[in-house]
């Protein structure tokens, strides 16, 4: 179970990895999460099916299932579920526990159908159900949507540092064209003055 316990950079790679096997039409391990209590942006009976290999539950604004401030007992990353050869684990990464059907995990606990997950004692629950639906029969627009959605929540900080990079090495070579530019319509004409 210690398997799951990879570095972000490898979580970067699976999820960019399971993101063209979704462009592709392939079928992706993917499941549902059923919200049994309010989440910021999800209501109780709510769900949403997660098509990423791992996600993060709690308060912090990295997080793709995100509670707000009145779950206190819920840490800011309070746990990650992660796909896996074909499983699906739940890792506690918290100060308060990660309950499964109402006993708290030590570390790391295998996801089966129907479990129910909560947050501490006194906090949300959500179901966990595992999915048989096929990822390459949704419309291509639909399962892009879907997987650019929960792809760049982590990595958000990354995509905009690699946006504004780019932009300014687009700003800064524009900048040199157009200082070369000038150089070369002024040697034009220089040239041209002196052949007159």
């Amino acid at each position: 179970q210690n398997t799951i316990k990879q570095s972000g950079q490898s979580d970067f790679r699976r999820t960019m990895s399971q993101g063209l096997d979704a462009f592709r039409g392939r079928d992706i391990p993917n499941y549902s999460l059923l919200f049994l209590d309010n989440t910021l942006k999800k209501s109780a009976g709510m769900h949403e099916n997660i098509v990423v290999p791992y996600i993060e539950l709690g308060r912090s604004n990295k997080c793709h299932i995100r509670y707000g401030e009145d779950y206190s007992t819920v840490s800011r990353v309070h746990a990650a579920i992660r796909s896996q050869n074909g499983q699906f684990y739940i890792k506690h990464l918290g100060t308060n526990p990660t309950l499964i059907n109402g006993y708290p995990i030590n570390d790391v606990a295998q996801l089966n159908n129907g479990d129910e997950i909560q947050l501490s004692y006194e906090g949300p629950k959500l179901r966990f159900n595992t999915s048989t639906m096929k990822t390459s029969t949704m419309k291509f627009t639909q399962r892009m949507s879907l997987y650019t959605s929960q792809a760049l929540k982590p990595y958000r900080q990354l995509v905009i540092g690699l946006a504004t990079a780019l932009l300014l090495l687009t700003l800064v070579g524009s900048y040199f064209l157009w200082q070369q530019s000038d150089k070369i319509k002024e040697s034009q004409v220089v040239i041209a003055g002196q052949s007159t």
